[in-house]
Protein backbone atom coordinates (compact mmCIF):
# COMPACT_ATOMS: atom_id res chain seq x y z
CA UNK A 1 0.00 0.00 0.00
CA UNK A 2 1.36 3.50 -1.05
CA UNK A 3 1.05 6.03 2.04
CA UNK A 4 0.31 10.21 0.65
CA UNK A 5 3.37 11.99 2.01
CA UNK A 6 2.59 15.10 0.46
CA UNK A 7 1.12 16.71 3.42
CA UNK A 8 3.47 15.74 5.80
CA UNK A 9 6.15 17.09 3.23
CA UNK A 10 4.61 20.39 2.58
CA UNK A 11 4.22 21.04 6.33
CA UNK A 12 8.09 20.39 6.60
CA UNK A 13 9.03 22.17 3.89
CA UNK A 14 6.75 25.11 5.28
CA UNK A 15 8.40 25.06 8.24
CA UNK A 16 11.90 25.20 7.25
CA UNK A 17 11.08 28.65 5.41
CA UNK A 18 9.48 29.94 7.92
CA UNK A 19 12.72 28.99 10.05
CA UNK A 20 15.08 30.75 7.32
CA UNK A 21 12.40 33.75 7.41
CA UNK A 22 12.58 33.97 11.39
CA UNK A 23 16.58 34.05 11.47
CA UNK A 24 17.42 37.15 10.13
CA UNK A 25 14.29 39.16 12.04
CA UNK A 26 15.64 37.42 15.16
CA UNK A 27 19.69 38.34 13.81
CA UNK A 28 17.81 42.54 13.73
CA UNK A 29 16.35 41.69 17.48
CA UNK A 30 20.65 40.91 18.09
CA UNK A 31 19.13 37.44 18.51
CA UNK A 32 22.16 35.87 16.49
CA UNK A 33 22.48 32.61 18.19
CA UNK A 34 21.61 30.97 14.60
CA UNK A 35 22.70 32.71 11.64
CA UNK A 36 21.67 31.39 8.04
CA UNK A 37 21.06 31.46 4.37
CA UNK A 38 19.26 29.74 2.01
CA UNK A 39 22.19 27.66 1.15
CA UNK A 40 23.49 27.04 4.63
CA UNK A 41 22.88 27.74 8.52
CA UNK A 42 24.50 27.44 11.53
CA UNK A 43 25.90 28.71 15.21
CA UNK A 44 28.86 30.76 15.12
CA UNK A 45 30.95 27.57 15.35
CA UNK A 46 28.80 24.89 13.73
CA UNK A 47 27.61 25.41 10.14
CA UNK A 48 25.56 23.43 7.68
CA UNK A 49 25.86 24.18 3.64
CA UNK A 50 23.58 22.23 0.68
CA UNK A 51 26.03 20.98 -1.50
CA UNK A 52 25.00 22.42 -4.46
CA UNK A 53 25.41 25.72 -3.35
CA UNK A 54 28.96 25.14 -1.81
CA UNK A 55 29.73 23.32 -5.40
CA UNK A 56 28.61 26.70 -6.99
CA UNK A 57 30.84 29.03 -4.73
CA UNK A 58 33.64 27.30 -5.59
CA UNK A 59 32.94 26.86 -8.58
CA UNK A 60 31.97 31.01 -8.87
CA UNK A 61 35.50 31.53 -6.79
CA UNK A 62 37.38 29.15 -8.97
CA UNK A 63 39.15 27.86 -5.32
CA UNK A 64 38.20 25.18 -3.40
CA UNK A 65 37.76 26.33 0.36
CA UNK A 66 37.97 23.64 2.53
CA UNK A 67 35.83 24.64 5.06
CA UNK A 68 32.85 24.79 2.86
CA UNK A 69 33.51 21.06 2.05
CA UNK A 70 33.30 20.04 5.64
CA UNK A 71 30.03 22.29 6.18
CA UNK A 72 28.20 20.61 3.27
CA UNK A 73 29.75 17.04 4.41
CA UNK A 74 26.34 16.73 6.84
CA UNK A 75 23.67 17.04 3.31
CA UNK A 76 26.25 14.97 1.22
CA UNK A 77 26.14 12.21 3.80
CA UNK A 78 22.24 12.88 4.55
CA UNK A 79 21.86 12.10 0.72
CA UNK A 80 24.33 9.03 0.87
CA UNK A 81 22.21 7.22 3.39
CA UNK A 82 18.53 8.48 2.52
CA UNK A 83 19.23 9.42 -1.25
CA UNK A 84 16.90 12.89 -1.92
CA UNK A 85 15.37 13.79 1.35
CA UNK A 86 17.32 16.84 1.68
CA UNK A 87 16.50 18.50 -2.04
CA UNK A 88 12.93 17.14 -1.64
CA UNK A 89 11.91 17.36 2.13
CA UNK A 90 13.94 19.89 3.37
CA UNK A 91 15.52 22.26 0.32
CA UNK A 92 13.55 25.69 0.28
CA UNK A 93 14.54 26.34 -2.90
CA UNK A 94 11.43 24.03 -3.91
CA UNK A 95 8.61 25.89 -1.86
CA UNK A 96 10.20 29.42 -3.27
CA UNK A 97 10.02 27.92 -6.87
CA UNK A 98 6.41 26.59 -6.43
CA UNK A 99 5.37 30.42 -4.66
Amino acid sequence: MIKNHQPYRRAVQISVLLILIAIPLLNLLKFDLIQGTLCSVGTKKVEVTCALGAVQSMLANKEVYAPLLLSSSFFLLLAVLFGRVFCSWVCPQHVASEI
